[in-house]
């Protein structure tokens, strides 16, 4: 049979006095006056962790001096550090992987605006970034780079110059309804059709 494990609750003086004068009742951890009020919630001090702790040193004691106990903590370790370390490196390697699509994408959009202050737009440029924005469309929003509402507009600004230029009706998406990188995509794809049909 095992020992009781005790539960010590913080109680200060002015309820203890409280308690011993009948002025006040507990029932758990609640402290309540004579009209029924909650007048405490009571805490459980630290003497209820030390006891687990201790019950958990001692077991750990038993099952370490034995043979197979001991290869049960070794094997568990093993497991443990192997999981840490597979994990560690998905996480170094999805970091890479973030950092590389934000290059692509800082390249290709300064290849973008390059292209578009020329007038030199061409499909493998609007391809080029639009890809790289369906990728990061993928993520999460913290996980993307800032793409600035500015930006967005200019592109958003240039794609409705060369649907008008190029009799497309074509419309942007509702800046309070959509994402930077949704409304984005929008106007490449609407660029892309332009430059298909011209083709």
């Amino acid at each position: 049979m095992g020992a009781v494990c005790q539960i010590a609750l913080d109680i200060p003086p002015e309820i203890i006095d409280g308690l011993a004068a009948g002025i006040m009742t507990r029932s758990g951890s609640i402290v309540r006056n004579s009209a029924g009020q909650i007048v405490a919630h009571l805490k459980e001090t630290d003497v209820v962790k030390e006891q687990v702790a201790d019950k958990i040193a001692k077991v750990a004691r038993v099952v370490w001096q034995s043979p197979r106990g001991r290869a049960a903590v070794i094997g568990c370790a093993s497991l443990l550090a192997a999981g840490l370390w597979v994990r560690t490196k998905e996480r170094s390697t999805r970091k890479a992987q973030r950092e590389q699509l934000d290059d692509d994408y800082r390249a290709a959009l300064s290849r973008y605006l390059d292209a578009a202050s020329q007038a030199a737009l061409n499909m493998d440029v609007i391809v080029g970034l639009a890809s790289v924005a369906e990728r990061l469309q993928e993520h999460p929003s913290q996980d993307r780079p800032v793409l600035t509402d500015q930006v967005v507009s200019l592109v958003e600004r240039h794609t409705c110059g060369l649907a008008d230029a190029n009799s497309v009706e074509w419309a942007p998406m509702d800046s309070s309804e959509a994402d930077p990188f949704e409304r984005l995509v929008h106007s490449l794809r609407a660029q892309r059709r332009i430059f298909d049909d011209a083709a």
